[in-house]
């Protein structure tokens, strides 16, 4: 039997999507550990993550995640990633990497002039 890495969250046996809203949001705000100095670095280098909301429930939940960058001061972004593909439960580990790689890929932030907030104050990204 595998041992459980003690510098990874601990993941319940039967994942839920409450479940995996925690660890992302766990994921998020520890940020990456250098193993070797015990140094902790943000997970996305200049974003702040406000708030990591569960929407609906299985097998429709999603997770919407705020937050703000240094690149666009002022403005609130909220990215959404469903939680489940036919049914199944998707690998929870992904979701912080699908927002690096939206954030730092080619992709990127929005232009400033692009960024305009809806009725509740976010710019859907």
């Amino acid at each position: 039997m595998a041992q459980q890495n003690p510098h990874e969250p601990k993941e319940p046996r039967s994942i839920n999507a409450s479940d995996m809203r925690e660890l992302v949001e766990r994921t998020l705000h520890e940020g990456w550990l250098n193993r070797a100095t015990g140094e902790r670095k943000a997970f996305i280098e200049g974003v702040r993550i406000q708030a990591v909301v569960l929407e609906g429930s299985a097998p429709r939940a999603a997770l919407n995640i705020r937050f703000e960058a240094a690149q666009r001061p002022g403005v609130i972004f909220v990215s959404r990633f469903d939680l489940y593909e036919d049914e199944e439960p998707v690998e929870w580990r992904e979701i912080p990497i699908l927002l690096k790689e939206r954030l730092e890929g080619a992709r990127g932030l929005p232009p400033p002039e692009a960024c305009v907030p809806d009725e509740n104050g976010l710019v859907r990204y």
